[in-house]
């Protein structure tokens, strides 16, 4: 029996409703660091066409992290009818978060957190939800028929979302971060590839630069006809995106453009559950993962690695095999999805290594890459 894992989980649910119902105050003027805000960005919009706003917390370090935050993705007309409505009573075929959320204002953990041996609880953080089902590259509206029968629009805004508010942003950090890390989870961790260029462009004399993917990638062979011709992403996206794996495409991109500029950071689980449901969805057309899929996701794992550490030599890879929570996917072998913004970023290890403590090592000049070896079955 296979794991039907595009039903929300209850913990996502509660935790999603509750982030639509409280909110970080609206940031003033002069914020407080440490402290999480609400900044509303007059004009843009989320994917059904509702306010779009982004989540801050001001730093007391020169240095900045772009979170691209997660949820689905959209690049069909079946999927983009089909967005998680939280209150809806069947929630086993949705496909990605239409509005914004408040993912501050419940508290933040792992890489976000202010946790002392977190390298990262002095650096400002924009935290850019994710509403538009483009892995945050998109800049075209998506006309679709709902399942209602009405016409309607899909705004693939991601692009024009993220580089206003990281603009924004400037007016409380201002340009000359001494460090910028580019980074995100699941469709944050595809759109932290896609997007690190071109946040990097706004800050031209920052020579330290990170792109940290966590649980963001896939094979698929039409991913060059999606990012252009359904997401409409800027022209220098699209001309990076040129084969089946579009994030191997665009970090193997920044490194040949950038060299020593750049840092390219990789982790993500060896049968991740969620990764593995878009196996699922190619042969069903519904999200779904099974025994099979996760092998065959581990499969795409160990040649992506391969391709990576050929290509782009000094780059360094977390893997790991937590098994998933759910215990019917745990018996399937399938493994979590995401570690970057949770707290078991402090707690499971590799090789005896946290992905807190190889992030760390990372960002001294000291990567190495830790569970290549479960890739093999070692």
């Amino acid at each position: 029996m296979g794991q039907k894992s595009s039903k929300l989980p209850i913990w996502i649910r509660l935790a999603a409703k509750l982030m639509q119902k409280i909110h970080n105050p609206l940031i003033p003027e002069n914020p407080k660091p440490g402290k999480w805000y609400r900044v509303p960005m007059p004009g843009l919009v989320s994917s059904e066409g509702s306010p779009y706003f982004f989540s801050f917390r001001k730093g007391t370090a020169n240095k900045l992290m772009v979170f691209l935050q997660g949820g689905g993705v959209s690049w069909n007309a079946y999927m983009a009818a089909r967005p998680m409505d939280l209150d809806a009573e069947d929630l086993e075929d949705v496909y990605y978060f239409p509005k914004a959320l408040d993912y501050g204002a419940t508290g933040s953990h792992g890489i976000l957190s202010g946790r002392e041996e977190n390298p990262f609880r002095n650096w400002n953080i924009i935290s850019l939800p994710y509403c538009t089902g483009d892995f945050h590259c998109g800049t075209g509206d998506f006309p679709y028929i709902a399942l209602d029968g009405c016409q309607k629009v899909l705004h693939h805004h991601g692009y024009i979302n993220t580089i206003a508010a990281v603009k924004k942003a400037t007016h409380w950090i201002g340009e000359k971060p001494e460090q910028l890390m580019v980074t995100g989870n699941s469709a944050g961790g595809f759109g932290a590839a896609l997007m690190t260029d071109a946040i990097m462009g706004l800050f031209p004399e920052c020579s330290d630069v990170t792109c940290l993917v966590d649980s963001g990638i896939g094979y698929k062979e039409d991913w060059p006809d999606i990012v252009k011709n359904v997401w409409e992403a800027p022209r220098e996206i699209c001309q990076r995106v040129h084969s089946d794996c579009f994030v191997t495409d665009c970090l193997e991109a920044l490194k040949k453009e950038h060299g020593d500029w750049v840092r390219i950071l990789f982790t993500c689980s060896v049968r991740d559950l969620n990764l593995a449901q878009l196996i699922g969805f190619g042969e069903t057309g519904k999200l779904y993962a099974d025994e099979a899929c996760g092998k065959a996701f581990q499969t795409q794992m160990r040649k992506a690695c391969a391709y990576m550490t050929e290509h782009i030599p000094d780059i360094a890879i977390y893997l790991f095999d937590t098994p998933v929570a759910d215990p019917e996917g745990s018996k399937m072998g399938l493994t979590r999805h995401c570690i970057l913004p949770d707290d078991v970023a402090f707690t499971i290890r590799m090789e005896d290594t946290t992905v807190i403590q190889w992030l760390t090592d990372a960002m001294n000049g000291k990567g190495k890459n830790i569970g290549l070896n479960i890739l093999r079955g070692e």
